[in-house]
């Protein structure tokens, strides 16, 4: 086979398995990341980079996201914060989303 065919696929690798509305979910969010990481951080009143999930609903909720108890299960599995499990890490959920859904927009700036 060809290297670059092989390529294209590995660049999803380290992407858990999504199903089609938790990734609809994540083009949204990514496309409204920086009001998302502004009302993220005016509620991070320890600045520990991470909300409760049910805050974190509330947050996604507000702005206007789809968010099911399946997107919330993903989130606080695969953005946990410090201590408890039901915490969502908001700033790494942000730069992966970015990453994954905004990169190859080109011009936009992401954030790191």
């Amino acid at each position: 086979g060809l290297p670059g065919v092989k390529g294209a696929s590995r660049r999803e690798q380290g992407l858990p398995q999504i199903g089609r509305a938790e990734e609809t979910f994540m083009r949204l969010a990514a496309a409204q990341w920086k009001p998302l990481r502004q009302a993220c951080r005016s509620l991070d009143i320890d600045g520990t980079k991470a909300l409760e999930s049910r805050v974190m609903r509330g947050v996604l909720l507000r702005q206007g996201l789809p968010v099911t108890d399946s997107v919330m299960h993903l989130l606080c599995r695969n953005y946990p914060g410090p201590g408890t499990e039901d915490t969502v890490a908001y700033n790494d959920f942000i730069g992966d989303i970015c990453r994954r859904f905004l990169a190859t927009s080109g011009s936009r700036s992401v954030p790191v």
